[in-house]
């Protein structure tokens, strides 16, 4: 499902998404794309929020696909996040479609940084003991 992307603390996802002028008149739309603050949503590399959204216009019956990226930073906790995708037609306020993507934030992999921690701290055994010590 195009929809639903699992993603690590710290990388990216990127969804593909299709929009199709069903109207009988040439149209151009606004697209904003939002989340949680630290989910970074971005159409087609633009940060494309209400205040500048993408905008392209299509021909009555024409579609096109944009990219939608979703940064998630490291602090983002575990579980479900929803992405929102608002679609608004400039021509008439009335036309107006959303969609909403889903991102499942999975815990980054730290096992290389643990590798590596666990090598420095065999030449150090008093300091090993400490964070032993410390529940760390």
């Amino acid at each position: 499902d195009e929809s639903y992307k699992n993603v690590k603390q710290g990388d990216t996802a990127i969804f593909i998404v299709e929009i199709t002028n069903t109207g009988t008149f040439d149209d151009t739309y606004d697209v904003i794309a939002g989340s949680i603050e630290d989910i970074i949503c971005k159409v087609n590399g633009v940060n494309a929020d209400q205040y500048n959204p993408y905008e392209f216009t299509l021909s009555s019956g024409e579609s096109t696909t944009f990219e939608v990226s979703a940064e998630v930073w490291e602090s983002v906790p575990v579980d479900e996040w929803s992405v929102i995708i608002e679609a608004d037609s400039q021509n008439n306020t009335e036309i107006s479609d959303e969609l909403i993507l889903t991102l499942n934030v999975q815990k980054k992999n730290k096992a290389i940084n643990t590798i590596l921690l666990s090598r420095f701290l065999d030449q150090f055994p008093l300091l090993q003991k400490l964070i032993q010590n410390l529940g760390l």
